[in-house]
């Protein structure tokens, strides 16, 4: 073996050899952590145990500041007392049982406050529901069903249960609000299911609204749980010529923003000439695009 060799071999082992050591050294300096525990002792430092039972954080009653778990020493607490709270720190024990007792206090009505108000968030969303599907005025909910609700559960079930319906947000703007969450969340809801479906199918037909204005109405067909499901898509507001080019472009710009033009495999209408025909028509430019898309849906070009 050359001297090159050995001196390598020699160099290679004595590297190992320190960063064996240096590893060793690193773990025998590591500190060993552990999670303090509460004693009920503390409770004379003003403290009590809050959060996970495996790691405690002390909380004082007297101010209500919170530490880490670290500070849960009789050493530390007691500081804190003295620091912060210097008229406190002699009084008896039977003060800070009183103090704890009115923290508990506290917390339960924050919890059944919280439960009243995520319970009357809920009544609003199905009370403004009922108002959408029965296409009855917004403002019926605070001056019918409000009022109402409440004179009944005032003969039946007392003022507590009042003071509970008081909670529920049914003004116009709220309603109006609602309703439009509502809508939101059944349209995610909808493209989530078209999406999820190896293909689907639109219809499209022209109408009007209340106002005489120009809409296009648009159903959807799509495969769902083995099942051929159809649904309402969507009512686009149109310019004021209805050519078909406008209506593609209705079409296509809400179709575009969700879905995907490739999986579309058919398109019925009714057969008018702004629907039907060969170069700017609405069933023309849907070939265009599914065609394009690499999707031949054997649509009439």
């Amino acid at each position: 073996m050359s001297t090159k060799q050995t001196s390598l071999e020699r160099f290679l082992r004595k590297k190992k050899r320190l960063s064996e050591e240096t590893e060793m050294s690193s773990t025998s300096k590591k500190r060993v952590t552990f999670n303090r525990q509460y004693h009920e002792s503390y409770l004379k430092y003003g403290f009590v145990g809050t959060g996970d039972s495996h790691k405690p954080k002390p909380l004082c009653i007297v101010c209500g500041d919170q530490f880490s778990n670290e500070a849960m020493k009789p050493s530390k607490l007691l500081r804190h007392l003295n620091a912060k709270h210097p008229g406190v720190k002699d009084k008896s024990l039977e003060y800070f049982e009183r103090k704890k007792r009115e923290h508990e206090g506290q917390k339960k009505f924050m919890r059944a406050t919280t439960s009243i108000k995520e319970n009357a968030l809920r009544a609003s969303y199905l009370v403004a529901n009922r108002i959408a599907k029965a296409k009855k005025s917004f403002t019926i909910g605070e001056e019918l069903i409000l009022p109402a609700t409440k004179d009944i559960c005032r003969e039946l079930l007392g003022e507590t249960a009042v003071e509970k319906i008081a909670h529920v947000p049914l003004s116009a703007d709220t309603v109006t609000r609602r309703i439009e969450e509502i809508a939101e969340d059944i349209e995610a809801q909808l493209f989530e299911r078209i999406n999820a479906s190896p293909w689907y199918a639109l219809q499209v037909d022209e109408s009007t609204d209340i106002d005489n204005k120009a809409i296009l109405l648009v159903y959807v067909r799509y495969l769902y749980q083995e099942d051929v499901h159809e649904d309402w898509l969507c009512a686009l507001p149109l310019p004021t010529n209805t050519r078909g080019a406008e209506l593609f472009k209705s079409l296509d710009g809400y179709i575009s923003r969700q879905l995907k033009w490739s999986f579309c495999v058919g398109i019925c209408t009714d057969g008018a000439a702004a629907m039907t025909g060969r170069l700017k028509e609405v069933t023309a430019g849907s070939t265009f695009q599914c065609q394009g898309m690499g999707n031949q849906t054997g649509l009439p070009v």
